[in-house]
């Protein structure tokens, strides 16, 4: 339960005092910083006063305080004033995920009649650290200014967790988008990432590859880890366990959205310096497999004659040219909605404890050109 939960619940009367900051900062796992901050949003919202010296003790609710001043002047209640929903998250300029979440927000909001404004923040960076920290500014900005409620694409996991939780002490509701911190209690939107690859390899089975790599990064991510669990358990299940030379992981402090022509170079020097190499290769996203045919290419093979490859995202919808890459499509447009729709249901019902959820929509296959049948050599699918 939430400090604001407390206070409106009761449990903190009007007059007692709070916990110790340190109290706080224990039972909330942040630090003390992050308390002083939700504190400052509490005296805000006129739940607590503070005072130099002294413990912050409950004042009467603001809620409750507005309601009596307009029953003793006789006056109708003023128009809620619009509130913002922040939105955090990576806009980068060659990938249309963002842009497309964005959409779906607004949607959202549009249908619902929304007593909101959308504020985005764009945590997008030139290194993953200067990304980290443009998202925990962002947070730590939040908390001092105050928002109805946060979606969030997260990058820094356990960096910006703690301001997370800080918000969420607010009672502000906290939705994630495509990741979330693992063993964190959370509501959370993003796609069946195991079942997607899952499916990529039982497509390319079909099709009688039994040699399948997976290009992927090690990206403190649930998106990535899930995925790399469905390719593993899925191989197994098919009694193909994957060689330790049919995964090949890219260190995230050699890349910066996955662009590194000598990372993706060692990546084919081990494939296919393999005794076996790989038939056919599945990646963590579509911009890698990209990265990889052209590597490939480079050295003189072709897809999908020399081996066959499947993405994730399919950003290639979004493009002019005609898309080529078999993918697995990820709705962006429908994760921004339903994490509007879930966060508004949040705001509608504050007083409720109930439950997090997990949204887990579908990332269907999208079937192109850059798959072939080993029955057939002749045969592009």
């Amino acid at each position: 339960m939430t400090i604001q939960k407390r206070i409106e619940a009761g449990d903190y009367a009007p007059g007692a005092w709070l916990p110790t900051e340190r109290a706080l900062a224990q039972e909330f796992s942040v630090d003390r910083s992050g308390i002083r901050s939700a504190l400052a949003q509490l005296e805000e919202q006129g739940l607590i006063t503070r005072e130099p010296g002294r413990r912050p003790w409950v004042t009467q609710r603001g809620d409750q305080r507005s309601r009596n001043v307009d029953t003793i002047v006789g006056a109708s209640p003023a128009p809620k004033p619009l509130r913002s929903i922040v939105a955090v998250l990576p806009q980068h300029p060659k990938h249309p995920a963002s842009l497309f979440i964005l959409h779906g927000i607004n949607m959202a909001l549009r249908v619902a009649d929304a007593p909101y404004r959308l504020q985005v923040f764009d945590t997008n960076g030139d290194s993953d650290s200067a990304a980290v920290e443009l998202e925990k500014r962002t947070l730590e900005a939040v908390l001092s200014e105050g928002a109805a409620g946060v979606i969030i694409w997260q990058i820094g996991s356990e960096s910006t967790l703690p301001q997370l939780i800080a918000l969420e002490a607010l009672g502000v509701p906290v939705v994630f988008i495509d990741r979330y911190p693992e063993g964190h209690r959370c509501d959370y939107v993003g796609v069946d990432n195991q079942s997607a690859i899952e499916d990529a390899v039982a497509y390319l089975h079909s099709l009688g590859h039994t040699r399948i790599a997976h290009l992927t990064t090690d990206e403190p991510s649930t998106a990535v880890h899930e995925r790399r669990e469905g390719y593993v358990e899925a191989m197994t299940a098919l009694g193909m366990p994957p060689r330790p030379d049919w995964t090949f992981v890219l260190m995230r402090k050699n890349i910066r959205y996955v662009r590194n022509e000598a990372a993706v170079r060692a990546a084919f020097d081990q494939f296919f310096g393999s005794p076996e190499p790989p038939t056919a290769v599945i990646t963590m996203n579509d911009a890698l497999a990209h990265y990889f045919m052209h590597e490939a290419e480079s050295r003189g093979k072709t897809v999908p004659a020399d081996f066959s490859i499947i993405g994730f995202d399919d950003v290639e919808r979004h493009s002019p040219r005609p898309a080529t890459l078999t993918t697995l499509h990820q709705p962006f447009d429908k994760m921004g909605r339903r994490a509007a729709m879930l966060l508004l249901e949040r705001l509608a019902n504050p007083g409720k404890d109930r439950e997090k959820q997990h949204i887990l929509m579908s990332a269907p296959l999208v079937i192109r050109s850059t798959c072939r049948s080993l029955e057939n050599a002749h045969t592009d699918v």
